[in-house]
């Protein structure tokens, strides 16, 4: 693409910008963020994590307590652990759930802190 056609931007920053966007890092960190919000996209999910930001849970504590299959809540844990937002701790058979450092930040940024 032609930069003189989009708008008057300086060859060096556009040089600079390019560069930022090619770093493997970069996409990582896209694809990563990109599995939080699609994670966060569903209400089922905001609901289990917003439990898990007030105390640590098990799967069958969150399905008592939101009375939702445990089938269900696990899945959907597994969707939010796998994308970063969760800690688990195991205690003998039991997994617990907690929010994870990333998964906290987000969630006080969110508009309904």
């Amino acid at each position: 693409m032609n930069v003189e056609t989009c708008r008057k931007i300086d060859q060096e920053k556009l040089l600079e910008l390019r560069q930022f966007v090619s770093e493997n890092k970069f996409v990582s960190n896209i694809r990563t963020e990109e599995m939080m919000f699609r994670a966060l996209s569903d209400g089922k999910r905001l609901l289990f994590i917003h439990l898990l930001e007030k105390m640590e849970l098990c799967v069958c504590d969150i399905s008592a307590i939101t009375d939702s299959p445990q089938p269900t809540v696990s899945n959907e844990i597994k969707e939010l652990f796998r994308s970063g937002l969760l800690n688990r701790r195991k205690d003998g058979r039991w997994i617990y759930y907690k929010t994870s450092a990333i998964g906290s930040k987000i969630l006080k940024g969110s508009l309904n802190e």
